[in-house]
């Protein structure tokens, strides 16, 4: 039995079988930018065959099936960042359908990054490079305030208020002195 990949990677014929007998499904080929589909018993790739049930009858020759694989797209938003995302969209496809990286950290004044969700919002999932892509989508950068702690000194005086946790960007209450 030979295989014919049909422009995929090279798979060894299979010979000393008899008629009747069953042969090995062997290891898929493989085929940049294809999905393999399986082995057919004719070249238009009509009838699958069925390494279970079918049988040799004579010299034979199966033939690779592939598809096209999708790609997908996708785009990081800043979502209000200073510098956007370094690139700003990435392809992924077949196998795995998962990014080897991310971009470069987008940046924003007073906010410290805290990754991408698929929502603007926070509330979908985190998309980081074990997220299987399988569609074109838009991931949005999360943000985090940074935080100061202000503290009230009453230097001699009476009482010490309570300290107060700002974000950069807030302004501060005057304190209560008790």
């Amino acid at each position: 039995v030979r295989f014919d990949s049909m422009g995929g990677s090279a798979v060894d014929a299979v010979s000393g079988l008899v008629n009747g007998s069953l042969v090995a499904k062997p290891a898929d080929p493989t085929y940049s930018g294809f999905v393999f589909e399986g082995w057919y018993k004719e070249s238009a790739c009509i009838n699958k065959w069925d390494f279970d049930n079918d049988v040799v009858s004579g010299n034979m020759t199966l033939y690779a099936k592939w598809r096209t694989a999708p790609i997908y797209t996708v785009t990081f938003d800043g979502n209000g960042a200073d510098v956007e995302a370094t690139p700003a969209s990435m392809t992924v496809g077949y196998p795995g359908y998962t990014l080897p990286s991310l971009p470069q950290q987008p940046q924003k004044a007073n906010y410290t990054f805290g990754g991408w969700n698929t929502m603007q919002d926070g509330s979908g999932v985190a998309f980081d490079t074990s997220y299987v892509v399988k569609a074109n989508m838009t991931v949005y950068a999360q943000w985090t305030p940074v935080t100061y702690t202000l503290s009230f000194d009453p230097n001699g005086g009476y009482g010490k208020p309570a300290a107060q946790t700002l974000a950069q960007v807030a302004l501060a209450h005057a304190p209560s002195v008790s």
